[in-house]
């Protein structure tokens, strides 16, 4: 049976771990999955796989640091049954079998760590990936560039319900078909050969697919990996500007779009636009390698605090038009124009 085990660094899962894969998935692929606690159990047929797996060459294959790291840590696993091929096959044979199945399992961690960030602030990191088959000993590594931060550029870890990882699965599965399954087309994987093992670069492999959605989404994960506050502000309005479809008066538009979309009353609403104001002057400072003017009257706290509340504000927007398919315009221009007449409808609601 061969294993891919996702390490999901910076969460805490309290409640019991939890059967992930839909049955549409496991009849296609025919695989199973687990998101597991950190210490938990992974019975199958009757075993406790993890048993199998620490008296496995784990140990020799990835070193005694990613080894208890990996298990120190909840993990997303995926499993699936070797087959026939497999106790044959080459290592470029069998190298290419297992990359299908790593980047199907890691788009699921993937998937899975921007499902929590739609859920609540967060930054699980889903960057690391092992694979090993207990039959063959076969093994790779995995990694993968992106190591998303807070909204105000720390790192920690986050505790998250049994109710709010469930709710993070069912984002997880939105966001899965829209990064991976809506028009992409898998690149290159960068790999690297060590003596037997090979550690291979998954970023290079990922591209996003044509619709706005998929974009909004490249580009918000680049937001969650930077640090940098004014760089993480910049990233949000693209986001936004990408799923409204802005071409002009990008400032008012999206001040004023931002707040009547997700706005509950007029306080909030006016809240929201000052802040967006705020954010696209950070935007378009940052943008041209200006001194940031936000900082004559304020504090680097405030603009992290600033920080925070747009990527609050972009959960919500993009949690709301996420479920709404007619949001998804592609290069259509007549599409594109319809998206952009609906936000700005939903502007002159409360703004001429």
């Amino acid at each position: 049976m061969t294993f891919v085990f996702n390490s999901l660094r910076n969460l805490v899962m309290e409640g019991e771990s939890v059967d992930f894969i839909r049955d549409d998935f496991k009849r296609q692929e025919n695989l199973d999955g687990r998101i597991l606690r950190a210490g938990d159990k992974l019975e199958v047929n009757g075993k406790d796989v993890m048993e199998i797996v620490r008296a496995s060459p784990l140990k020799e294959a990835f070193g005694d640091i990613s080894r208890d790291a990996l298990m120190a840590n909840p993990m997303l696993i995926i499993f699936k049954g070797t087959e026939e091929d497999e106790f044959e096959g080459t290592k470029e044979f069998l190298d290419e079998r297992y990359e299908k199945l790593m980047l199907f399992a890691h788009g699921f961690a993937q998937s899975f760590s921007l499902g929590c960030w739609f859920v609540k602030d967060s930054c699980v990191d889903a960057g690391m990936v092992y694979v090993i088959n207990l039959f063959n000993t076969y093994h790779m590594r995995a990694v993968s560039g992106l190591i998303p931060t807070m909204s105000d550029g720390s790192t920690c870890e986050s505790t998250f319900t049994a109710g709010e990882i469930k709710e993070a699965v069912d984002k997880m599965y939105s966001v899965y078909w829209y990064t991976l399954q809506a028009g992409s087309k898998n690149g290159t994987i960068r790999k690297t050969t060590n003596g037997n093992e090979t550690v291979y670069n998954i970023e290079t492999a990922r591209s996003a697919g044509a619709g706005s959605f998929a974009t909004a989404i490249t580009t918000l994960q680049e937001a969650r990996r930077t640090g940098n506050t004014a760089a993480k502000i910049d990233k949000y309005c693209s986001v936004l500007e990408c799923l409204y479809a802005i071409k002009e008066n990008h400032k008012k538009y999206i001040s004023e779009i931002t707040a009547a979309y997700i706005g509950a009353d007029d306080a909030e609403r006016e809240s929201i636009r000052v802040n967006m104001v705020d954010a696209y002057g950070v935007r378009s400072d940052s943008s041209h390698g200006d001194r940031l003017k936000y900082l004559n009257s304020r504090t680097p706290e405030d603009l992290a605090r600033l920080s925070t509340a747009v990527d609050g504000y972009v959960r919500r927007v993009f949690g709301k038009a996420i479920t709404d398919d007619s949001l998804n315009y592609e290069h259509d221009t007549d599409k594109k124009a319809n998206v952009r007449a609906f936000f700005k409808n939903c502007a002159r609601t409360y703004y001429a």
